[in-house]
């Protein structure tokens, strides 16, 4: 039997993809816009939604404007800390167990360069810590809840969760590089997570092999990377993304069977087989897909989701970003569920390779 969506939110998942610069909420926006005295369409979450965070887009500029305003309002270290820590229980209250948020600290960094990449992803981890530990407190002092946890023995039992760097596909080779060397010495000196590397920004006209030298960085320090890729360009930034980067999972990949992208049935036919052995997993943002591929024409059905299914891909259903595509983890499965007729096994399948497909935990502060 199909789930409702109701059923959906008391399921343990994941949400493997999702930038925490599109994840905050507009209240928040409201007031971090107001301490810093940012300029905004409108001071009312109605009006935000109106105006600039709406369920539909023209195009992918439209709803990249959004994060002028968001990221203008996380050049900050309390709004950082703040907007991590409410992100992180907004994702608890949709049932999700496990986050993994992405974010480029570089694009975040204070305008008179008060701040450093370090203070990022600090603000970020004390954020994140704090909302566990209370988090997964609620867990353990809640019977209903650890009753329902051990209903899926394929979820965790508590609340988790880890950092995912990214890189800017825009950046020249000697600014990605030096960046992950710049990460790669806050590690060496700090607790901070920096475990996982993304490559994400405009993919036409920048391909993974333009920051090779960065990526042979992050093999040597091991380095888990998940590259957007297959989501502006066609299943070459895929072969890319693994072949170069050494991705684990790969983002959006919607394009691996657009027909708008030729590529040869031979050689698609060995890539798939390649991710299935591999077990490399694709992060689907079903919604997100829809409002910035105008192809798409926001029809859930014209989406790559059920060839990815039936080739036997792993697949994880993710939000991309909450806010910015007015989402939940629990919204995107129920959609899926409804639009490609999907069993409750297939649900629970989807929601296992999630946490199957973890990146790694680092220790918190303490």
């Amino acid at each position: 039997m199909p789930y409702t969506l109701e059923e959906i939110k008391k399921l343990p998942k994941t949400d493997l993809h999702v930038h925490l610069d599109g994840s905050i909420r507009l209240s928040s926006l409201i007031e971090f816009a107001k301490k810093l005295k940012i300029e905004l369409p409108s001071y009312t979450v109605e009006g935000l939604k109106e105006l600039v965070f709406k369920d539909q887009y023209k195009d992918l500029p439209e709803y990249l404007e959004c994060f002028g305003y968001t990221c203008a309002a996380l050049m900050d270290l309390e709004n950082l800390e703040q907007a991590a820590y409410e992100f992180a229980y907004d994702a608890f209250n949709d049932g999700v167990y496990r986050i993994e948020p992405r974010y480029c600290p570089s694009l975040m960094l204070n305008e008179k360069n008060l701040y450093n990449n370090q203070d990022i992803i600090t603000s970020i981890e004390k954020g994140l810590s704090k909302a566990s530990k209370e988090i997964n407190e609620i867990i353990k002092s809640s019977d209903e809840i650890k009753n329902n946890l051990d209903q899926y023995p394929w979820a965790d039992k508590e609340f988790s969760y880890t950092h995912i760097l990214c890189i800017m596909r825009h950046w020249s080779p000697t600014d990605s590089k030096s960046y992950i060397e710049e990460l790669l010495s806050i590690r060496e000196k700090t607790d901070l997570p920096i475990h996982n590397i993304d490559l994400a920004g405009p993919e036409n006209g920048f391909p993974v092999s333009l920051h090779k030298e960065a990526f042979e960085l992050t093999h040597k320090a091991d380095l888990t990377k998940t590259i957007h890729a297959g989501e502006a360009a066609g299943p070459e930034s895929i072969v890319e993304a693994i072949e170069i980067a050494n991705a684990k999972r790969i983002g959006h990949g919607v394009n691996l069977f657009n027909a708008n992208y030729p590529y040869p049935e031979s050689k698609k036919t060995e890539l798939i087989k390649n991710m299935i052995d591999n077990k490399i997993c694709i992060e689907v943002c079903l919604t997100s897909n829809l409002q910035t591929l105008p192809e798409l024409e926001m029809k859930p059905e014209n989406h790559s989701f059920k060839k990815m299914l039936d080739a036997g891909l792993l697949l994880s259903p993710c939000t991309d970003n909450t806010t910015v595509s007015n989402t939940t983890v629990s919204e995107e499965i129920y959609k899926m569920q409804e639009t490609f007729n999907l069993s409750g096994a297939n649900v629970e399948s989807l929601l296992a390779c999630g946490f199957r497909s973890m990146f790694r935990v680092k220790s918190h502060f303490s």
